[in-house]
């Protein structure tokens, strides 16, 4: 399946059948694209991922509270080292999600996922939400 960076083919590599193929392929529309493009939708990432950064910090913290941890400030230290926009890099990278993502043109001719993690950061906030 070599090249296949379909919306099925990346579902089937995170292991999840979204009910609403709306959102996940807003999940992988940058905004840049939509102005590069002129699509007529407004639907892209960006608002998803805000979502996503919330229920990403929602998950990890009520995880660290299950493992008995309940001083606020060791919470929100474990919460960042969990939630690093190294980790959430690494989690893109193992399923090639640049692959899947419409990039803008500037975006695209700068690689600019190659630099940025808190572009990848952005990215996998978005896919959380969808």
């Amino acid at each position: 399946m070599d090249g296949d960076y379909s919306l099925e083919r990346l579902q089937d590599k995170i292991q999840y059948p979204f009910s609403d193929r709306h959102l996940l392929e807003a999940a992988c529309i940058r905004y840049k694209f939509l102005e590069n493009h002129k699509t007529g939708s407004t639907d892209n990432m960006d608002p998803l991922a805000t979502i996503g950064d919330a229920v990403l910090d929602l998950v990890v913290l009520k995880r660290l509270y299950g493992k008995g941890i309940r001083d606020r400030g060791i919470l929100t230290k474990e919460k960042e080292k969990v939630i690093a926009k190294s980790n959430t890099r690494k989690l893109a990278e193992k399923y090639d999600y640049d692959k899947y993502v419409r990039w803008g043109d500037s975006e695209s001719n700068d690689t600019i996922w190659v630099s940025a993690d808190e572009t990848f950061d952005r990215c996998i906030e978005a896919l959380i939400e969808a």
